[in-house]
């Protein structure tokens, strides 16, 4: 898929549905961010029918993976380090306080696995006291959340190319909806100076605060059908509903042996 297909080749991007903007902001990112208008294109056009215009960050993949890539990689080594203290009998609130090294021997005293045990335990808090991501159990998981992003397989994010730059690519955030009002949106069509804008702005706009004299406008517009399919992905988040479990998993599992089956 070439550039000129995903993305519509034109100097000056109207106000609607997959619009990108700058001057955005993102949770947890402290840089300024773009933003994917996400409003239907009814709801825009149709005189300023709605007062809010929504829109999806957009953060260069270099920050995604410092950042969202990270913080997914430390949440899922501590349920893997739970799992693991839980299966041996030790209580994983030992995560939530400093406990000295003589109270890690007797902790894990009776632990079968007791070294590799330790070795998780130290890593993990390591990870969050010192902020130390470069142990093998943080850089494997974000491998794998990196993977998932590639293939097209993580319900959270969408990665795309940059628009003006083919060689780097950036992450669409699909859970973190945010809003400025349709009065501010206009003025990116035709770009306003952000000094321009008065204190009160910020507290109801979610963009980016800067000292810095920065240009808001539009600067790229995806096309159709890869706008639709970003949408698309986008609801899957919102749209899902959940169910209690009608069976136990591992007990189907064992009860029914695949190999024996086929081979009558």
């Amino acid at each position: 898929m070439s550039m000129a297909e995903f993305y519509i080749n034109n100097n000056k991007f109207p106000l609607q549905q997959g619009v990108i903007i700058n001057g955005c902001i993102a949770d947890n990112h402290d840089k300024e961010a773009f933003g994917l208008i996400i409003t239907p294109r009814c709801d825009i056009g149709n005189g300023g029918k709605v007062s809010t215009i929504h829109y999806l960050p957009i953060v260069p993949l270099e920050d995604w993976l410092k950042v969202n890539c990270v913080m997914s990689a430390v949440r899922k080594f501590r349920t893997q380090l739970e799992k693991e203290l839980n299966k041996n009998g030790v209580s994983s609130s030992i995560l939530d306080y400093f406990i000295t090294q003589q109270d890690i021997e007797t902790v894990f005293n009776t632990v079968s696995n007791k070294k590799e045990l330790i070795k998780m335990y130290k890593c993990y808090i390591d990870t969050i006291n010192d902020n130390n991501y470069s142990n093998d159990y943080i850089i494997k998981n974000c491998k794998n959340e990196f993977y998932d992003l590639c293939e097209g397989k993580h319900n959270r994010y969408y990665m795309i190319k940059r628009w003006d730059d083919v060689k780097r690519h950036c992450v669409i955030i699909l859970r973190d909806v945010k809003r400025i009002s349709y009065d501010i949106a206009q003025k990116y069509v035709g770009g306003y100076l952000n000094q321009n804008f008065e204190e009160a702005i910020y507290s109801y706009n979610d963009i980016f605060k800067t000292n810095n004299k920065t240009f808001f406008k539009t600067v790229a517009q995806i096309s159709s059908p890869y706008i639709e399919h970003i949408i698309q992905s986008f609801s899957h988040n919102f749209c899902r509903i959940g169910v209690e479990e009608q069976f136990e998993k591992e007990e189907v599992k064992s009860k029914y042996e695949i190999d024996k089956i086929l081979k009558k």
